[in-house]
């Protein structure tokens, strides 16, 4: 049984797409101070996560749908249990603290004070650093050695291809010895993802789980009591951009092998037993499928995870080269969706029909103003702005503009400023999305 958990808006301004650069410190620190009177959210609801029994099932007899268990699960291997966090690297292409800009939220958000801002670098105390993740889900210029945020989605995908729902936990509430299916994607902190990573999953799906406890996330001791004002405004952002909701779970889903999961429903009353007949067919057809060994082989999934390390390490790599290269070749201005917009944009692609409410903000120019110096594009560290010799205008592409506040602060004129947005300007704009 699931509980439908509607959560209290609670506003953490490190998650911003839109908004103005000067409220962000402020607004922060009075979510910091509130920190130890977080609000626990309230219970609209109920939800059913079980699925009935189908009429149009074929009987099988016992012999055979026992012989098919009994030869898929030889194949299951001991299970594994990995509950490590991964360390968490900085990105320099992505930090617009380093690029000019008077962001520091990384250093507010961390729980640990474990992260050092300067006008040429910015460190991670290794020691002190307890890898909740944080600074990942609220900051581009973070990533986890384990996984990037576009690969978790593809897994994410994969389980609802397989019509499965998705469940989301964190580390901290898994204990010894308890395996979970291959359905729960396990975060290091629920606030370790942005809003726009919790709109994709809302758009690609709508048996999206939550399992959390808020009176321990209130006492974490990795992630501060912090980190739930956080993870609350992230899910509340995502379910006012896309209208959909999560479902609170009072469980997580345990990785079982077949024989005992239906030697203990065999044992209850009539009606379970009818359940077992019929869940028995479902688990037959994954099984002459291939879709239960898919589902439950550790070795399928070790050899997914190896592959999302593989590619996250890569990607790490690729990043810290670019960031050489743009210093290397200072005139050349890459053009490129920062990570937390293409998974915006993935959202809008999921549900193109939430664009026109999908209010967002990003950096203009006052023509009036403009004496075409073009500061503004020497400064902008995502390519976000350019000439147009045609119209003799600089223009801004909204999907790369981050509203990091540098061509404000560098504008000689004060040409530059912020205006509101729908999200349907981000998805008829031509732009990079490599």
């Amino acid at each position: 049984m699931a509980t439908e958990e509607t959560y209290q808006q609670n506003e953490a301004p490190l998650y911003e797409s839109s908004g103005h650069l000067e409220e962000r410190s402020s607004l922060l620190k009075n979510v910091s101070d509130s920190a130890d009177a977080t609000n626990t959210a309230g219970v609209a609801g109920t939800t059913n996560t079980e699925n009935p029994a189908t009429q149009n099932d074929t009987p099988l007899s016992s012999e055979i749908v026992l012989d098919g268990i009994s030869d898929e699960t030889t194949a299951e291997e001991t299970p594994k249990s990995s509950n490590e966090r991964e360390e968490v690297l900085f990105l320099k292409k992505y930090c617009t603290h380093l690029a000019g800009g008077d962001c520091n939220r990384c250093t507010l958000a961390c729980p640990q004070g474990a992260i050092a801002l300067t006008e040429t670098t910015v460190e991670i105390n290794k020691d002190a650093c307890t890898r909740c993740g944080i600074c990942v889900g609220i900051c581009d210029a973070y990533a986890s050695k384990r996984v990037t945020l576009s690969d978790l989605i593809e897994r994410i995908e994969s389980i609802i291809g397989m019509n499965d729902p998705v469940y989301f936990t964190c580390n901290d509430h898994l204990f010894p010895g308890f395996e979970p299916h291959t359905n729960v994607v396990v975060l290091p902190c629920l606030a370790a993802v942005p809003p726009e990573f919790w709109a994709c999953v809302l758009t690609a799906t709508k048996k999206a789980y939550l399992y959390c406890d808020p009176m321990y996330c209130n006492n974490c001791p990795t992630a501060g009591p912090l980190a739930q004002n956080l993870y609350t405004h992230a899910l509340d952002t995502a379910q006012t951009w896309t209208g959909e909701a999560f479902t609170f779970s009072d469980f997580i889903p345990e990785k079982e092998s077949l024989i005992n999961k239906y030697a203990a429903l065999g044992q209850e009353d009539d009606y379970d037993r009818r359940k077992m007949i019929s869940s028995f067919a479902h688990e037959v057809t994954d099984i002459a499928s291939g879709k239960h060994r898919k589902k439950n082989s550790r070795a399928v999934q070790e050899f997914l995870e190896r592959k999302e390390r593989m590619r996250a390490e890569g990607n790490i790599r690729r990043e810290n080269e670019a960031s050489l290269e743009s210093i290397a070749f200072p005139d050349l201005k890459e053009q490129r969706l920062w990570p937390r917009r293409k998974l915006l944009l993935k959202a809008l692609s999921n549900k193109p029909s939430i664009a026109n409410s999908l209010i967002q903000y990003c950096s203009f120019t006052e023509h009036e103003r403009c004496t075409l110096c073009k500061t503004c594009i020497a400064q902008c560290p995502t390519g976000a702005r350019s000439y147009n010799k045609e119209k003799q205008i600089i223009e801004t592409d909204p999907k790369l503009c981050v509203i990091c506040g540098i061509c404000i602060a560098e504008c000689p004129e004060d040409a530059c400023d912020y205006q509101q947005i729908n999200a349907e300007e981000l998805i008829t704009t031509e732009g990079n999305e490599e």
